[in-house]
């Protein structure tokens, strides 16, 4: 479900919780009905909602940066490397590229690095290659893979 959706669906729920609150049992039944046919959601959920705030709780504690500066340098090296690929291809390389790189003498590969290097998740979305600098930034066109 996407941000938007959750956000209109609140927004109904809203509208409608006083009305839900003030109605009898039976109009409480059909307010259940239109609910549910409205939002999708099970009528357990929506009797749950409808006794709370409705409010999004903000977090109590951000989260803190996963990766320091020596590690955004050395991906930064490496993705340079392989040409900038996508981050769902770097993410793979990441760790025997930095090898690679370290034996030839091109960047300083600590065991601490290792093991973030080999930490980076499979959906590589811990990767924020927009913030590399000197990353191409988005085309309006995929490259080709084609050699023309």
């Amino acid at each position: 479900m996407s941000t938007e959706e959750f956000r209109e669906r609140r927004k109904y729920l809203r509208i409608v919780r006083p009305r839900h609150l003030a109605a009898d049992r039976r109009a409480k039944g059909e307010l259940l009905d239109e609910m549910e046919a409205t939002t999708h959601l099970d009528r357990k959920t929506l009797i749950r909602l409808m006794h709370t705030d409705l409010e999004r709780k903000r977090r109590s504690r951000e989260r803190g940066p996963v990766y320091n500066a020596e590690f955004r340098d050395v991906v930064q090296v490496i993705a340079e490397t392989l040409d900038y690929p996508c981050a769902k291809r770097l993410q793979p390389a990441l760790l025997p590229t930095a090898r690679h790189l370290a034996r030839h003498g091109e960047t300083v590969l600590t065991p601490r690095l290792e093991q973030l290097l080999g930490q980076v998740s499979k959906e590589a979305d811990t990767i924020d290659l927009a913030n590399v600098e000197g990353f191409p930034k988005a085309r309006g066109r995929p490259r080709s893979a084609t050699v023309g």
